[in-house]
Protein backbone atom coordinates (compact mmCIF):
# COMPACT_ATOMS: atom_id res chain seq x y z
CA UNK A 1 0.00 0.00 0.00
CA UNK A 2 3.03 1.91 1.11
CA UNK A 3 4.48 1.70 -2.69
CA UNK A 4 1.18 2.59 -4.12
CA UNK A 5 0.72 6.07 -2.65
CA UNK A 6 4.73 6.23 -3.61
CA UNK A 7 3.92 5.46 -7.18
CA UNK A 8 1.13 7.74 -7.53
CA UNK A 9 3.22 10.75 -6.50
CA UNK A 10 5.78 9.16 -8.42
CA UNK A 11 4.93 6.70 -11.18
CA UNK A 12 8.57 6.22 -12.60
CA UNK A 13 10.58 5.48 -9.73
CA UNK A 14 12.57 2.10 -10.41
CA UNK A 15 13.74 1.99 -6.80
CA UNK A 16 9.70 1.84 -5.76
CA UNK A 17 9.07 -0.92 -8.33
CA UNK A 18 11.87 -2.91 -7.34
CA UNK A 19 11.05 -2.48 -3.49
CA UNK A 20 7.35 -3.26 -4.20
CA UNK A 21 8.51 -6.44 -6.56
CA UNK A 22 10.58 -7.86 -3.55
CA UNK A 23 7.71 -7.32 -0.91
CA UNK A 24 5.22 -8.89 -3.31
CA UNK A 25 7.76 -12.07 -3.28
CA UNK A 26 7.85 -12.13 0.47
CA UNK A 27 3.96 -12.70 0.28
CA UNK A 28 4.31 -15.57 -2.48
CA UNK A 29 3.02 -13.32 -5.13
CA UNK A 30 5.87 -13.91 -7.66
CA UNK A 31 4.33 -13.49 -10.45
CA UNK A 32 2.97 -10.01 -9.65
CA UNK A 33 6.61 -9.27 -8.63
CA UNK A 34 7.83 -10.15 -11.86
CA UNK A 35 5.68 -7.49 -13.26
CA UNK A 36 7.02 -4.91 -10.99
CA UNK A 37 10.92 -6.09 -11.80
CA UNK A 38 10.16 -5.52 -15.25
CA UNK A 39 8.37 -1.78 -14.70
CA UNK A 40 11.73 -1.14 -12.82
CA UNK A 41 14.02 -2.38 -15.60
CA UNK A 42 12.37 -0.95 -18.00
CA UNK A 43 13.11 2.78 -16.17
CA UNK A 44 16.36 1.96 -15.42
CA UNK A 45 17.77 -1.46 -17.13
CA UNK A 46 21.45 -1.02 -15.30
CA UNK A 47 20.57 -1.99 -12.00
CA UNK A 48 21.93 -5.50 -11.39
CA UNK A 49 19.91 -6.40 -7.93
CA UNK A 50 16.43 -6.24 -9.63
CA UNK A 51 17.59 -8.86 -12.42
CA UNK A 52 18.46 -11.09 -9.66
CA UNK A 53 15.36 -10.67 -8.09
CA UNK A 54 13.34 -11.32 -11.14
CA UNK A 55 15.70 -14.30 -11.82
CA UNK A 56 14.97 -15.60 -7.92
CA UNK A 57 11.14 -14.67 -8.93
CA UNK A 58 11.12 -16.65 -11.80
CA UNK A 59 13.15 -19.33 -10.49
CA UNK A 60 10.14 -20.18 -7.73
CA UNK A 61 7.47 -20.38 -10.37
CA UNK A 62 9.44 -22.95 -12.51
CA UNK A 63 10.78 -20.94 -15.17
CA UNK A 64 14.39 -22.20 -14.60
CA UNK A 65 15.98 -21.26 -18.20
CA UNK A 66 14.55 -17.67 -18.01
CA UNK A 67 15.64 -17.60 -14.54
CA UNK A 68 19.12 -18.22 -15.92
CA UNK A 69 18.52 -15.52 -18.61
CA UNK A 70 18.03 -12.88 -15.84
CA UNK A 71 21.05 -14.25 -13.65
CA UNK A 72 23.17 -13.80 -16.64
CA UNK A 73 22.10 -9.98 -17.27
CA UNK A 74 22.72 -9.04 -13.65
CA UNK A 75 26.15 -11.03 -13.55
CA UNK A 76 26.89 -8.64 -17.00
CA UNK A 77 26.33 -5.41 -15.11
CA UNK A 78 28.09 -7.02 -11.68
CA UNK A 79 30.36 -9.64 -12.28
CA UNK A 80 32.14 -9.93 -9.28
CA UNK A 81 28.86 -10.57 -6.97
CA UNK A 82 29.03 -13.75 -5.27
CA UNK A 83 25.31 -13.90 -4.40
CA UNK A 84 24.54 -13.64 -8.71
CA UNK A 85 27.02 -16.68 -9.10
CA UNK A 86 25.82 -18.58 -6.24
CA UNK A 87 22.21 -18.37 -7.29
CA UNK A 88 22.45 -18.86 -11.43
CA UNK A 89 24.62 -22.05 -9.99
CA UNK A 90 21.73 -22.98 -7.70
CA UNK A 91 19.51 -23.27 -10.72
CA UNK A 92 21.92 -25.24 -12.56
CA UNK A 93 21.98 -27.63 -9.83
CA UNK A 94 18.33 -28.39 -9.59
CA UNK A 95 18.57 -28.71 -13.55
CA UNK A 96 20.92 -31.37 -12.98
CA UNK A 97 23.50 -29.61 -14.90
CA UNK A 98 26.55 -30.27 -12.40
CA UNK A 99 29.36 -29.13 -14.48
CA UNK A 100 28.30 -26.06 -15.12
CA UNK A 101 26.65 -25.25 -11.41
CA UNK A 102 30.66 -26.15 -10.09
CA UNK A 103 31.58 -23.14 -12.50
CA UNK A 104 29.74 -21.23 -10.92
CA UNK A 105 30.39 -22.40 -7.28
CA UNK A 106 33.46 -21.85 -8.49
CA UNK A 107 33.41 -17.90 -9.05
CA UNK A 108 30.85 -17.34 -5.75
CA UNK A 109 33.76 -18.77 -3.69
CA UNK A 110 36.04 -16.75 -5.72
CA UNK A 111 34.35 -13.40 -5.47
CA UNK A 112 33.32 -14.11 -1.74
CA UNK A 113 34.77 -11.83 0.76
CA UNK A 114 33.61 -14.01 3.52
CA UNK A 115 33.44 -17.82 2.78
CA UNK A 116 29.90 -19.16 2.68
CA UNK A 117 28.95 -22.32 4.12
CA UNK A 118 26.26 -23.00 1.28
CA UNK A 119 28.65 -22.34 -1.48
CA UNK A 120 30.90 -25.15 -0.44
CA UNK A 121 28.01 -27.47 0.30
CA UNK A 122 26.31 -26.86 -3.28
CA UNK A 123 29.65 -27.45 -4.77
CA UNK A 124 30.43 -30.79 -2.70
CA UNK A 125 26.73 -31.96 -4.00
CA UNK A 126 27.56 -31.27 -7.22
CA UNK A 127 30.94 -33.23 -7.49
CA UNK A 128 29.27 -35.88 -5.62
CA UNK A 129 26.64 -36.34 -8.02
CA UNK A 130 29.32 -36.21 -10.98
CA UNK A 131 31.50 -39.47 -8.88
CA UNK A 132 34.13 -37.35 -7.57
CA UNK A 133 34.24 -38.54 -4.25
CA UNK A 134 37.36 -37.09 -3.37
CA UNK A 135 36.30 -33.31 -4.40
CA UNK A 136 32.76 -33.76 -2.53
CA UNK A 137 34.85 -35.11 0.39
CA UNK A 138 37.07 -31.60 0.73
CA UNK A 139 34.41 -29.54 -0.22
CA UNK A 140 31.54 -30.92 2.57
CA UNK A 141 34.32 -30.99 5.02
CA UNK A 142 35.38 -27.45 4.63
CA UNK A 143 31.53 -26.12 5.05
CA UNK A 144 31.53 -28.26 8.45
CA UNK A 145 34.52 -25.96 9.35
CA UNK A 146 32.77 -23.24 8.39
CA UNK A 147 29.52 -24.10 10.55
CA UNK A 148 32.05 -24.55 13.38
CA UNK A 149 33.59 -21.64 13.09
CA UNK A 150 29.57 -19.92 13.02
CA UNK A 151 29.63 -18.52 9.16
CA UNK A 152 26.01 -19.53 8.82
CA UNK A 153 24.65 -17.49 11.39
CA UNK A 154 22.72 -15.09 8.40
CA UNK A 155 21.50 -18.05 7.12
CA UNK A 156 17.85 -18.93 6.81
CA UNK A 157 16.71 -22.06 8.69
CA UNK A 158 15.51 -23.64 5.72
CA UNK A 159 19.69 -23.55 4.38
CA UNK A 160 20.82 -24.49 7.89
CA UNK A 161 18.53 -27.70 8.09
CA UNK A 162 20.03 -28.48 4.50
CA UNK A 163 23.35 -27.89 5.27
CA UNK A 164 22.76 -30.29 8.26
CA UNK A 165 21.14 -33.23 6.20
CA UNK A 166 24.04 -32.34 3.44
CA UNK A 167 26.76 -32.73 6.10
CA UNK A 168 25.73 -36.01 6.82
CA UNK A 169 26.64 -37.36 3.62
CA UNK A 170 30.93 -37.26 4.76
CA UNK A 171 30.71 -40.44 6.68
CA UNK A 172 28.93 -42.42 3.61
CA UNK A 173 31.72 -40.05 1.36
CA UNK A 174 34.88 -41.43 3.72
CA UNK A 175 33.28 -45.20 3.96
CA UNK A 176 32.40 -44.91 0.10
CA UNK A 177 36.44 -43.94 -0.14
CA UNK A 178 37.82 -46.61 2.00
CA UNK A 179 36.14 -49.08 0.09
CA UNK A 180 37.66 -47.83 -2.88
CA UNK A 181 41.22 -47.83 -1.51
CA UNK A 182 40.37 -51.17 -0.46
CA UNK A 183 39.43 -52.73 -3.96
CA UNK A 184 42.38 -50.98 -5.09
CA UNK A 185 44.55 -52.47 -3.19
CA UNK A 186 43.39 -56.00 -3.29
CA UNK A 187 43.40 -55.73 -7.22
CA UNK A 188 47.12 -54.81 -6.98
CA UNK A 189 47.80 -57.11 -5.01
CA UNK A 190 46.03 -59.78 -7.45
CA UNK A 191 48.27 -58.12 -10.44
CA UNK A 192 51.06 -58.85 -8.57
CA UNK A 193 50.55 -62.28 -7.80
CA UNK A 194 50.03 -62.58 -11.21
CA UNK A 195 52.85 -61.43 -12.64
CA UNK A 196 55.29 -63.65 -9.93
CA UNK A 197 53.31 -66.24 -10.84
CA UNK A 198 54.26 -66.20 -14.78
CA UNK A 199 57.79 -64.96 -13.89
CA UNK A 200 57.98 -68.39 -11.79
CA UNK A 201 56.98 -70.40 -14.97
Amino acid sequence: ECCNKVLNLNANSAWVYKAKGHLLQKIGKNKEAIECYNKAIELKPNNSWTYNNKASALQKIGKKVEAIQNYDKALNIGPTNDRFSYAKGHVLYDMKKYEEAIACFDQAINNSKSKHPLYFCYRGLAYQKLGNPEKALEDLKMTETLVQQGMWRNSTEANKIFIKDALKNILKLEEDMKKAENCLEHENQTGLRKVWGSIGK
